[in-house]
């Protein structure tokens, strides 16, 4: 995958469109706001284990996430697992 970086990115000024989008920028902010404000909700009884790096492939994250479900499993927990789905990725799909 190649990912190329937006040309704006570089820009020293704000141009038109960052003037013209400004007050946007004022209903975020109270958005932020008042989120930092509402307490949050916290799952204590649930624990996570993330398995994951930097880089996309060949690390061994798919292999790692099956042994650690299995050792969780063998130990009478109900892990549940999460993964992005990607249209391309058909190797790590399951086949039943």
């Amino acid at each position: 995958m190649i990912l190329k970086k937006p040309k704006f990115w570089d820009l020293k000024k704000p141009n038109f469109f960052a003037y013209l989008l400004y007050p946007f920028t004022i209903f975020v902010e109270i958005n932020n706001i008042i989120s930092t404000l509402i307490p949050k909700k916290k799952f204590t009884e649930i624990k996570t284990l993330c398995v994951g790096n930097l880089y996309v492939g060949g690390t061994g994250k798919t292999p790692t996430s099956l042994l650690l479900y299995n050792l969780l499993k063998k130990m009478n927990i109900n892990p549940v697992t999460a993964k992005k789905f990607y249209n391309n990725q058909m190797d790590e799909q399951k086949t039943s």
